[in-house]
């Protein structure tokens, strides 16, 4: 069968959506509308971690990414503005929810630990907001999602889930859970870093993992059956934080080719009538300098160091350990009982700060009615060093439910200098060497025959991801989304509907100790859509 064909019949099978009949939902007026329905469409987003702009350009003026070029050239693209600070946890999650820190409860890799200083690794059960493709398999459209952060442990979906970074390799990782077995069998890695295990991070066992992901992901993509794939690929960012540096002759250069190259498989084995989105969840950049805030903090009297000096670092089993290890020692460097507020997650040229507060913190010694003061305080002497140059407040940029996760303060320095946290050295700290870290802006590109020709380069933020995807599914929004459908980078066609997320009779969300889908209630949902004619 031709692609073409291939995707109409794909699109036949995809389409179980009237869900009163299929799922038993009450017969609400939004289905009785035509709220839920197939989409015209499908929808394949490719993840490069870590891609930035400020490479691609010169390897496109170079010719070397032919297939980025062709969707450039046919389609649409935007700079892509992440979070603060720009990390990988908070900006998937972010991007597949459309919701920010304060609602999702994701702000860093590792999360406060409730009645303690202690932090831990988050998992996909951190997440207190729904991912797309809980909200698509509810409506009964199959999906492929492989490799996107902070999806382990994996939950039961109306396709295949493959979870990426934060995966223990000894672990189910995969959904259905006997996929597992059969990728271990192909030695396949879940996580290509080093948070869970040591690993081979040499050139050739980067290409031999970007090879075998590529085989798994087209033999999931030649199916007919699914609506919606979303598949990233972390390796580009876990080598750039080695050895980026922004020349067109590294290692990063020559993975961006193969990432080109593999791109354009996938474009193959989904046909022209498939829209595709490549995307970045941050961007990389060269930092001259650094800023360690814990000193920092600790110079200006925010922090007060304990008489004792705190505990001893101690060594954990694996990097994600060892980071919550790292923490607790220096909080317990710390006296608690004179500090006021300390450092907390750094990440590019982006820094925040936990107060103390009382009756949140275990030790708080900050009064609730004096926290304004408190933050407004620390605000101006970080202007005063004449570096910073953006300061917000984490309760107005990441407001929601879920903000336990979320620090009080969080700002941006200039471009030279990048911030971190370490419990010992300088203030400030210049390098022999730039060194690699996140930037904030990301890259988003469009293509397909529901996207427009757009030759400008929009922007838009991660918030806008969740929204342009359901649209482009054909699927309302929810109103709770904070970004919007970036319909200038569309062809014109329907508006955006919209459905409050109490008002679908389809919305699972995930319970604190268990899933929102049961197996059995999969099965279900398959063999009820088989019977309608629609089985794949």
């Amino acid at each position: 069968m031709v692609a073409v064909e291939r995707v109409r019949a794909a699109r036949s099978r995809c389409a179980p959506l009237v869900l009163v009949a299929l799922l038993g939902c009450g017969g609400g007026g939004a289905d009785g509308d035509g709220l839920f329905r197939a989409p015209e469409h499908r929808l394949l987003v490719v993840g490069w971690d870590g891609a930035t702009f400020d490479l691609i350009d010169p390897l496109l003026a170079q010719g070397r990414l032919p297939t980025l070029q062709r969707m450039i050239d046919g389609g649409a693209t935007a700079e892509l503005e992440s979070t603060v600070v720009p990390i990988s946890s908070a900006a998937w999650t972010t991007a597949v929810t459309g919701k920010g820190p304060g609602e999702t409860g994701v702000y860093a890799f590792l999360e406060p630990v409730e009645d303690s200083y202690d932090v831990r690794l988050i998992s996909s059960r951190s997440n207190r907001a729904a991912p797309i493709w809980r909200t698509l398999t509810g409506r009964g459209l199959r999906v492929n999602v492989v490799g996107v952060p902070v999806t382990f442990p994996p939950e039961p979906v109306f396709g295949t889930m493959i979870a990426g970074m934060l995966s223990p390799f000894d672990a189910d990782y995969a959904y259905p859970p006997e996929l597992t077995a059969k990728l271990r069998e192909r030695d396949f890695v879940p996580d290509l870093g080093v948070w869970r295990e040591a690993q081979d991070l040499s050139w050739n066992g980067v290409q031999e993992q970007l090879a075998l992901k590529e085989e798994i992901v087209l033999d999931l993509l030649r199916r007919d059956d699914w609506a919606f794939s979303m598949i990233v690929f972390k390796n580009l960012d876990v080598l750039s934080h080695r050895v980026y540096d922004g020349s067109t002759e590294t290692f990063i250069a020559q993975l961006l080719v193969k990432l080109d190259e593999t791109l354009g498989r996938l474009m193959d084995a989904v046909g022209p009538e498939t829209n595709v989105i490549v995307m970045s969840d941050h961007g990389f950049a060269t930092y001259r300098g650094g800023l360690n805030l814990h000193a920092w903090m600790l110079a200006e009297g925010f922090s007060v160091a304990a008489e004792s000096g705190g505990a001893a670092g101690e060594k954990g089993k694996d990097f994600a350990e060892s980071k919550a290890l790292a923490h607790r020692a220096r909080m317990a460097g710390l006296d608690m009982a004179k500090t006021r507020a300390f450092a907390a997650t750094c990440e590019g040229n982006f820094g925040s700060v936990r107060l103390n507060l009382a009756g949140r913190e275990p030790e708080g010694i900050v009064a609730p009615e004096e926290a304004d003061a408190l933050i407004e305080d620390v605000a101006a002497r970080l202007r005063e060093t004449g570096r910073a140059t953006e300061v917000f407040r984490g309760s107005e940029m990441y407001p929601g439910p879920e903000r336990a996760a979320v620090p009080d303060l969080l700002f941006e320095i200039d471009s030279d200098y990048h911030a971190f946290v370490a419990a010992a050295g300088e203030v400030w700290v210049d390098y022999d060497r730039p060194a690699p870290d996140h930037a904030r802006t990301g890259i988003l590109a469009l293509s397909g025959p529901s996207v427009a020709n757009v030759a400008e380069r929009g922007r838009a933020d991660l918030l806008d991801v969740a929204p342009t995807l359901l649209h482009l599914l054909d699927q309302p929004v929810y109103t709770e989304m904070r970004g919007r459908a970036r319909t200038e980078l569309l062809l014109p066609g329907d508006e955006p509907r919209f459905l409050r997320e109490a008002d679908d009779p389809t919305r699972r969300l995930r319970a604190e100790t268990g899933d929102p889908y049961s197996a059995d209630a999969l099965r279900e949902l398959e063999e009820r859509i088989q019977a309608l004619g629609y089985g794949g």
